[in-house]
């Protein structure tokens, strides 16, 4: 396994292919991603949107 720290270089190239790819369409929502993971965890009774914003979130 590769532990290796990034160098900006390889950064930027993943910057600028993810920045490419959204471009593209092919990029997903953050609220299709928070939608997803709030039914996924949904036994938790509230929003992993909470633990990232620390903000309450309640799910519907």
């Amino acid at each position: 396994m590769d532990l290796r720290p990034y160098t900006i270089e390889e950064l930027n190239a993943r910057i600028d292919k993810a920045e490419s790819d959204f471009k593209a369409g092919l990029g997903i929502p953050s609220e299709e991603v928070w939608s997803e993971r709030d039914e996924e965890f949904r036994f938790l009774g509230h929003s992993q949107r909470t633990y990232c914003s620390g903000k309450p979130y309640e799910i519907n």
